[in-house]
């Protein structure tokens, strides 16, 4: 019965991780997340951030 269990547990993993990666490689990915992503707001905050980091670590 472990064995079983072990076995439909490694399935499960297998058909998630192929889901995983069929929603990255399919598009779906970029098309929800990149007009996120390319928002004015979201880019300062990320060029802010690293002018932040490349203060710190120049001391």
């Amino acid at each position: 019965m472990k064995t079983e269990w072990i076995k439909h547990l490694i399935q499960q993993l297998t058909t998630l991780s192929k889901a995983i990666e069929n929603y990255f490689t399919s598009g779906s990915f970029g098309v929800k997340f990149y007009p996120f992503l390319m928002h004015p707001c979201f880019r300062k905050s990320c060029a802010f951030l690293i002018f932040i980091i490349a203060m710190v670590s120049s001391f």
